[in-house]
Formats: structure tokens, sequence, C-alpha cells
């Protein structure tokens, strides 16, 4: 997605190779159903064959731009064709009479998506002028900022992020939520480089990201997280308390890897230059984790001090305001409002 939307695109071309795409899936009779493993739990047979046949028909399109944008599009419609229940981000198979009974329609979808994400396109470009100059990285956020070579010593003039709000295994799980769109996906496409091993495993992605190892009790404390933010020690203290030892460690095991990063972030930002970061409170325990006060008093520690923040509603979700439940039967609530959070290095 990044890839795409920092390509100069041309819109003119993307149409006719849209054409021809639509017309290749249309034309095209005999393809071989694509296999991974798991496939046919979370696909029905006649959704395998209609998403190997986009799938065989976006890879004779010779130009990765447009592959990408191809793939942007069929990723959508693997989302919603698949046998997952759509209100969670998480795996969760939908009923047995509920997957026997489903029929959609992808090759009629894709085109439709595809239709949007031209005119997505085409709105771009009427606010903004792309030129191929953006250089995107892709890895572990810690590793390829700590390279000097790349990402020098107060280099940047402006840093904007929306990292996640916690661990991804309990609060998104954008691993589970990706993976069977990647599965389909030439991951080539994406970069060739990429180590396919977090395929493997519905997991594998999260338990990469941040927050995914769960740190002991012991490393918490001797990596002084708990004294740079004295809201974090406090959430943390009131978990171990509670006796919930477990969600105190993914916690606090998140704030460990999240503020590496930020250590990273504010070496490569310049004197008197500006970090905004969008983030979200979220529950544990039932309890709101306050990241807000968390975050300001982590990059307090690292010369960046807050001089502005407000909230604003999540413009639109695709999970429930309820998501699941507490051991007790309380309902566990989404994160409805985002916070963005402004500050200065000093």
């Amino acid at each position: 997605m990044t890839l795409v939307r920092t390509s100069k695109i041309s819109i003119s071309l993307l149409k006719l190779k849209s054409n021809v795409l639509l017309n290749l899936i249309n034309e095209t009779k005999n393809v071989v159903d694509f296999d991974f493993e798991g496939i046919h739990k979370w696909f029905n047979d006649d959704i395998i064959h209609q998403l190997s046949k986009i799938r065989y028909c976006i890879m004779q399109e010779d130009d990765v731009l447009y592959r990408r944008i191809f793939w942007l599009a069929f990723a959508e419609i693997v989302r919603l064709s698949n046998n997952s229940q759509k209100s969670t981000f998480k795996l969760h198979i939908k009923n047995k009479n509920v997957i026997d009974n489903f029929q959609y329609d992808c090759i009629k979808n894709f085109s439709k998506q595809l239709e949007r994400d031209i005119s997505s396109f085409e709105n771009l470009y009427k606010s903004f002028s792309i030129k191929n100059n953006a250089k995107v990285y892709l890895g572990d956020t810690i590793k390829v900022m700590s390279d000097k070579r790349k990402f020098k010593d107060s280099s940047v003039d402006l840093i904007v992020t929306s990292p996640p709000y916690g661990d991804n295994h309990t609060t998104v799980t954008y691993g589970q939520f990706s993976i069977l769109p990647l599965r389909w996906i030439d991951i080539n496409d994406i970069d060739p480089n990429i180590n396919v091993s977090i395929l493997k495993t519905l997991t594998e992605i999260d338990n990469e990201s941040l927050g995914g190892t769960n740190y002991s009790i012991d490393k918490i404390y001797k990596s002084e997280i708990l004294d740079k933010s004295k809201t974090l020690s406090s959430t943390f203290e009131a978990l171990i308390k509670a006796d919930e030892k477990i969600k105190a460690r993914k916690v606090a095991s998140f704030y460990i890897d999240f503020y590496d990063s930020c250590i990273q972030l504010s070496r490569i930002l310049k004197k008197d230059k500006y970090a905004i970061f969008t983030i979200g409170n979220r529950r544990v325990n039932g309890e709101i984790v306050r990241f807000d006060l968390i975050l300001s008093e982590l990059l307090a520690t690292l010369n960046l001090k807050r001089i502005y923040n407000f909230d604003r509603n999540i413009p639109s979700k695709r999970i429930p305001s309820k998501i699941s439940r507490l051991k007790d039967n309380k309902p566990v609530y989404s994160i409805q409002t985002e916070i963005t959070l402004i500050f200065r290095k000093y």
C-alpha cells in the first residue's frame, strides 16, 4: 500500500490496464486452483476457484507497480470472501451453516473494488502532486533506524506516526488480519527480501511485532521502563496487585519495545523539529491504559516535549464497539477515540 501511494501513477494507463485485466479474467477458462496450508478451512471451493483465476490474471501484468495496485484490490476481496468472522481482527471461523450457505461473486466485486480504487487515486491526485522520490523501508523499526548510514543523527525534519496501541495479540492483531490476503499475493511483488517464514503460521507477524515477546517480571524491572513513566508503573503494579501478572507482563513488554524505537526516533530528529503521534488508549482488565500520558512521560526522557494534543472520534471502524468479554462476563469496548500528540525536540 505504501509503495503504491508513494509512486507516481498514470491514471489513464491504470484504466487501460484495468480493462485489459478484467477482460482477461472474463476470458480465462481453465486455471489450476491455488493452494496453501489451511486454504480449504478459510475458503469455500468456489471462492478458491474464483480467487485463483483473478490471481493468475494479475500475475500476467508486466509492470510491478500496476500489479501492486491490483493486489490491493484483490486483498480486499480475499478479506471479504474468506470464512473468518468479520466482527473481529482475529481469525475466528464462522459457523458451519453460515459457511455452507455463503455465496460471494469475487470477480464482480473485484471489478467494483478496482473501480473504487481508481476513483480514490483520481481524488488523491487532485490534492497532491506525487513524485517518484520516496524511499520506503520494510523491516523492524528499531533495526532499520539504527543503521546510521541511512539515518544519521539529527537528520530528520518531521516524524509522523501512528504506532500500535499495545501488543498485537491483545490489541489489534494486524498479523492475523492480513495473513490470508498475504498468502494469496505474490510476496516478491512487495519485496523479494521478505523472510517468508513470517507467513508460515497465522500468528508469526504478531509475534515479531512490538510486544510480541512477553518478557519476564525480572527483565521488566531490570529494563527500568517503569522508572521512566509513573503512569506505566502505576498501571503495571495495579495489574500485579489484581493477580493479573500475564497481562502486566504484556503491557510492560510492549512499552519496552516501543521505547527502544522511540530512542531511535529521538536520535534522528533535528533539534526544534517535530514528532507527531496518533495513538489510542486501550483497555486492559477493564481499565483504560493511558497511552497518551505514558507516551508523554517516556518521550520526556528523550528530550521530546509535548506542546499540543487533540482528540478525534475514529471516523470508520471495521469492528463493533464491543469486541469480547472479561472473565466476569463484562464486555470489552474497542477504542472509539484517537489522540494526536505533537512533540518538539529540545
